[in-house]
């Protein structure tokens, strides 16, 4: 078992998986992987790109899924502590309890069939990997994105930590990670308000590198449908 879970009995390790999966199953269904969307669509519509735009990353200290990374995230967020009264869900997720949308029910019922011992027994193994582990070890393990600065010596952003695991968690390319990350901020401001950005069918801004050929994709889609239109009528 590996070094960071070693401290679990065979009881605990269940409640973490099970935990895990449930927190994964809300994620994904009310904020699935856009990159993944996008690829299937050009897919779709049989459009070969020359590079990926959905990377399935492997995952670091027996993580199943992506989205176990956003759990691990949350528990490291210092503004986040463990709800022990229906109040603190409210508050912790931010919820207006006389105007609630589904994904926030969704959260809130899921914070309410969790106890509080499981709540404090995910921390406690999420705060057993500090960030620069978990960062060194998705690295080690996806050398595609070892090159990317993570300190905050190049960062456009504040905290990089949050955008690289984001990054990592939702699929997002290693060119489109380094982007967001590594370049100035008010380059980064100019790109993502350029008219052209708006074209495109994604939840996250692409490296201007990729730029061209996901304009020239989107236009060759914006063509096959015309084309079936046409053929409608």
């Amino acid at each position: 078992m590996n070094k960071k879970t070693n401290f679990e009995t065979a009881e605990m390790y269940l409640l973490r998986k099970n935990f895990l999966r449930k927190w994964t199953a809300i994620e994904y269904k009310y904020n699935p992987p856009s990159a993944l969307a996008a690829e299937e669509r050009y897919a779709q519509y049989g459009i070969k790109l020359p590079f990926k735009v959905y990377y399935k990353y492997k995952m670091p200290f027996d993580m199943e899924s992506s989205y176990d990374l956003l759990a691990w995230l949350w528990f490291n967020n210092t503004r986040n502590s463990t709800p022990v009264s229906e109040e603190q869900w409210y508050e912790q997720l931010c919820i207006n309890p006389n105007d609630i949308r589904e994904v926030d029910k969704a959260w809130l019922d899921f914070f309410r069939s969790v106890p509080y011992e499981h709540f404090k027994t995910i921390e406690i193994w999420a705060k057993q990997i500090s960030p620069n582990e978990m960062i060194s070890e998705i690295k080690r393990l996806n050398p595609e994105l070892a090159h990317i600065k993570t300190d905050k010596k190049t960062s456009n952003v504040s905290t990089p930590l949050l955008d690289f695991i984001n990054g990592v968690a939702y699929g997002f390319a290693p060119a489109d990670i380094q982007f967001c990350i590594e370049t100035p901020r008010d380059e980064f401001n100019k790109i993502r308000n350029d008219v052209l950005f708006q074209h495109l069918r994604h939840g996250h801004i692409p490296a201007p590198s990729r730029l061209d050929t996901l304009l020239a994709a989107e236009e060759q889609i914006k063509n096959i449908e015309l084309q079936r239109n046409s053929g409608r009528e």
